[in-house]
C-alpha cells in the first residue's frame, strides 16, 4: 500500500471514531437531561424573594388579618382587582400583579403610609410606587359613578322632627351622632373625655350645647 493511500485511510478511520464519539457523547447528555428533575423557579433576589413573601402573607391571611392590612376583606379585596382586570383600568406588567398593585395603593391610603415605607415593604423603586399608585387612583375615579352614592338632598326625619336639630343640622351628610371634636377641658376631668385617639374629644350631639351646635350647621 502506498504512503499516500496509507494515510487518507487512517483519516478516514479518525474521522468516523470522532463522530462515534460525538454521537455516543449527544446521547448520554439526552439521556441524563431527562433524567433530571426540572428546577423549579425561584426568586432572582433576595427582594424578590422579600416581596413574594409578603403578597403571599397577604393574599393567604384570613378576613380579620386581611381588614387589618389592607382595610378590606379578602372577598372585596379580590373582587376589586377582577373589577380592575375586567375593565382594563389597571393593567400587569411583566412583574407586578394587579393584586400587588392594589394592595400597595391600599397600604398607602388605609394607613397613611408613605412611599417610602411601601419602598421598603414591598421592594419596589419610588418610581414604580409612585406610578403604581396613581393609576390605581385613577382606576377608583373611574369607578366613582358606580361606587361612590351622591349625598341624599332630603333631610332625615329624626332631623326634621326634632326642635332641637332643625334647622340647624338640616344640612348634614351622613350620621351627625359619634362626630367628635377636639375639647378642651381641666386635666382632672380628661379622663371622662378620652376615646380612641390621645386627645380628649367631645360628641357633637350628646356633649356639646345647643349653641354650639349651631356652630356645625352644615355638617
Amino acid at each position: 500500500m502506498a504512503p499516500s493511500e496509507h494515510r487518507q485511510l487512517m483519516v478516514r478511520e479518525a474521522s468516523a471514531m470522532v463522530v462515534v464519539m460525538f454521537t455516543f457523547v449527544v446521547s448520554r447528555l439526552r439521556r441524563i437531561r431527562l433524567h433530571l428533575e426540572p428546577s423549579p423557579y425561584g426568586p432572582r433576589s433576595l427582594s424578590q424573594q422579600h416581596r413574594l413573601s409578603t403578597l403571599q402573607m397577604i393574599f393567604n391571611s384570613t378576613d380579620v388579618e386581611c381588614l387589618a392590612m389592607l382595610r378590606m376583606k379578602r372577598a372585596p379585596f379580590f373582587a376589586l382587582c377582577n373589577l380592575f382586570r375586567a375593565r382594563g383600568l389597571v393593567k400587569e406588567t411583566s412583574g407586578c400583579s394587579v393584586e400587588e398593585q392594589v394592595a400597595m395603593f391600599l397600604h398607602v391610603v388605609g394607613h397613611n403610609q408613605r412611599f417610602r415605607v411601601i419602598h421598603q415593604s414591598f421592594k419596589r423603586s419610588l418610581e414604580t410606587v409612585s406610578r403604581v399608585f396613581h393609576q390605581v387612583l385613577y382606576a377608583v375615579g373611574e369607578l366613582r359613578s358606580e361606587m361612590i352614592r351622591p349625598p341624599s338632598p332630603v333631610t332625615h326625619s329624626k332631623i326634621m322632627d326634632s326642635p332641637m336639630w332643625f334647622p340647624f343640622l338640616q344640612d348634614c351628610v351622613g350620621a351627625g351622632d359619634g362626630t367628635h371634636v377636639l375639647a378642651r377641658v381641666p386635666r382632672y376631668m380628661q379622663q371622662a373625655f378620652r376615646g380612641r385617639h390621645k386627645d380628649p374629644t367631645q360628641n357633637v350631639l350628646d356633649r356639646v350645647p345647643r349653641y354650639i351646635q349651631q356652630a356645625f350647621k352644615g355638617w
